[in-house]
C-alpha cells in the first residue's frame, strides 16, 4: 500500500505527468486514473519489488502501472520507489512506449551501464523468467546479464583459439598453425533485445563467395565460431542467475548458395565444421568463459525444452541428440531426473581447467 500511496502523492504533485498519463490511459483503455489506482490498490502484494511487479503480468495490469510511471524522470522513479521499480520500468517502457525519454546519461548515472545494455538485460530477464530453465527475475540477475553483454567480447579475444581447434579435431585429423588461423571465436548479439538475427549476418553474402548467411539467436548473446571470416557455428548463452550460465543454443550455420544475380539455388555446406568436433569445442569454450564471467556452474537446456522443438520445427529426436546427448557426453547432470521438474543439465565448473 505504501507503493500506491507514494504514486498517488507524486501524481498529485506533478500536474504534467498526471495529465499525460490521464490522456494515454483514456486513449488506450478508456479508463480514468482513479479507476486504475483503485484496481492497483487491491493488489496487496504490490510493493515495488521485481517479484511483485512481475506478478502484474498475470493480472493484466502491467500496462496500467507502467503508464502511470512512464512520464516521471528516471531519477524520480529510482529515488521515490526503488532500483527494482526502475529496472522493471525500463523493460515495460521498451515494450509499450520505447525509452527515448530517458537519456543514455540518465541510465548510465543510475546504473553504471549504458542504456542499451540495461534495456536488453531488463527485458531479457523478464522474458526468460517463464522459460525452462527459468532465468531468476532479480536485480542481481539483470546486472549479471548486463555484465555478460559487455564483457563477452573482450574475454573471447583473450582465449587461445588455436588450442581449442587443435584439441577438438576429429580423430586422424591434423592442422598446421596456418590452418588453425582460419578460425576465430567472436561474440554475437541479437539485433532485438531478447532474440533475433545478428545485425551484420542476415542474408549477407560472405566475402569472396556466393554463399548467403543468416544467423538467428534464440537468446541475446552467443559465442560464434568463425571459419574464413564467416560464422560456422554458435553457442547461445544466457545467465540463469548470478552463479549459473546456460547454453540454450548449439547450432551449425548452413549457408544458402546463390547465383550471380543473388537468386537462391540450393543449400551450402559447413565445410569449416567438418574436421572438428565443433559441439565439444563450443561447450568447452563456454566452460572456459563462464568462470571468467564470475559463474561457478554451466547449464545446457534440454532438447525437450528447446523452443524450436516445442514449435514443431525441430524433431524431438534431433533436439535430444543435440542437447541432452551432448550434455551427458561431457559430464553434465540433471536434477530431479525422475520427477522431471528440471530437465536442464548442469556442471559445476568451479574447479574446471
Amino acid at each position: 500500500m505504501h507503493f500506491i500511496r507514494t504514486l498517488e502523492e507524486l501524481l498529485e504533485a506533478s500536474p504534467d505527468a498526471y495529465h499525460a498519463a490521464k490522456e494515454r490511459i483514456g486513449r488506450c483503455k478508456n479508463r480514468t486514473i482513479p479507476d486504475v489506482l483503485r484496481e492497483l490498490r487491491e493488489i496487496r502484494s504490490l510493493n515495488g519489488s521485481l517479484k511483485s511487479l512481475y506478478a502484474l503480468k498475470k493480472k493484466g495490469k502491467e500496462f496500467d502501472l507502467a503508464c502511470l510511471l512512464h512520464f516521471f524522470p528516471p531519477e524520480t522513479i529510482y529515488g521515490e520507489f526503488s532500483e527494482d521499480t526502475f529496472l522493471w520500468l525500463l523493460a515495460e517502457k521498451e515494450k509499450y512506449f520505447f525509452t527515448y525519454e530517458w537519456s543514455d546519461d540518465d541510465v548510465q548515472k543510475l546504473t553504471g551501464k549504458n542504456k542499451r545494455t540495461m534495456v536488453r538485460a531488463s527485458t531479457t530477464a523478464a522474458e526468460f523468467a517463464t522459460t525452462s530453465p527459468p532465468t531468476l527475475y532479480t536485480r542481481e540477475t539483470i546486472f549479471t546479464i548486463a555484465n555478460c553483454l559487455d564483457a563477452l567480447s573482450p574475454i573471447l579475444s583473450s582465449l587461445d583459439t588455436e588450442a581449442f581447434i587443435q584439441s577438438n579435431l576429429k580423430e586422424g585429423r591434423a592442422f598446421s598453425q596456418e590452418r588453425c588461423g582460419e578460425y576465430s571465436l567472436l561474440s554475437f548479439h541479437a539485433r532485438e533485445n531478447c532474440r533475433g538475427y545478428v545485425d551484420r549476418w542476415r542474408d549477407r553474402i560472405a566475402e569472396g563467395t556466393r554463399q548467403k548467411i543468416s544467423v538467428y539467436l534464440d537468446v541475446p548473446m552467443a559465442i560464434a565460431l568463425f571459419w574464413n571470416h564467416a560464422p560456422a557455428a554458435v553457442a547461445g548463452i544466457l545467465p540463469l542467475s548470478a552463479k549459473t550460465l546456460a547454453i540454450y543454443q548449439l547450432q551449425g550455420v548452413k549457408p544458402i548458395l546463390v547465383d550471380e544475380q543473388g537468386k537462391e539455388i540450393g543449400k551450402g555446406a559447413s565445410w569449416g565444421l567438418e574436421p572438428l568436433d565443433w559441439k565439444k569445442l563450443l561447450v568447452e569454450c563456454v566452460l572456459q568463459v563462464a568462470p571468467r564471467l564470475g559463474f561457478s556452474k554451466v547449464g545446457i537446456q534440454s532438447g525437450y525444452d528447446n523452443a524450436w522443438r516445442k514449435s514443431g520445427s525441430l524433431p524431438l529426436e534431433r533436439a535430444v541428440a543435440i542437447y541432452d546427448a551432448t550434455a551427458e557426453r561431457f559430464g553434465f547432470k540433471q536434477r530431479n531426473f525422475f520427477l522431471r521438474k528440471d530437465q536442464t543439465w548442469y556442471k559445476n565448473i568451479t574447479v574446471y581447467d
